[in-house]
């Protein structure tokens, strides 16, 4: 006979008896024959998301942990996006509280959205926007100005040169051959 209907995480006693089609038997009680399990609760919402390590194509997200109260091993699932994009790519998945991003587009604004999982039962999503902005690729300076020399001796010259830029701002050094 399938029970249902029964109460999660409670102990059943159970009695049958039989019929002939006339007359029953006598009850046989048995204290203990069920024992149904817990419900499983899922995870909490993992915390907020942060980056660090950003290069232009990589960057490392970490967040913080959730918590299960059956005791139960989380697993985390990563999925970003580049801001106002409608779908999400999956970064995979980790037991960590951390997962490294490769293959990201240069001077570009990622969301990043992490959920829970027990092996039943995930949380809600932790969706946070503007997680990472990746620099711009590297550009190299501009060609040095014209040349020129003074103080020349038999033995020695000062080269001088018009000024380089750089639009990235980075520090000019000169090498001269």
């Amino acid at each position: 006979k399938y029970l249902s209907g029964l109460e999660p995480d409670t102990v059943y006693d159970v009695r049958v008896k039989a019929h002939d089609g006339s007359l029953y038997s006598v009850w046989r009680d048995q204290e203990n024959v069920i024992t149904t399990p817990p419900v499983n609760s899922a995870p909490t919402q993992p915390g907020t998301i942060w980056s660090s390590d950003v290069t232009s194509t990589s960057a490392w997200v970490d967040w913080g942990a959730s918590s299960d109260v059956d005791g139960d091993t989380i697993t985390y699932y990563v999925e970003y996006k580049t801001d106002f994009a409608l779908t999400w790519t999956s970064a995979g998945s980790t037991q960590n509280t951390y997962k490294y991003l490769s293959g990201l587009e240069p001077n570009t604004v990622y969301d990043v959205r992490v959920k829970a999982y027990d092996g039943s039962l995930y949380s809600v999503w932790r969706d946070q926007e503007n997680v990472i902005t990746t620099p711009p690729l590297n550009s190299a300076p501009s060609q040095p100005g014209i040349l020129s020399s003074s103080n020349v001796t038999s033995t020695s010259a000062r080269i001088n040169w018009g000024a380089s830029s750089d639009p990235d701002g980075d520090t000019i050094i000169y090498y001269v051959e």
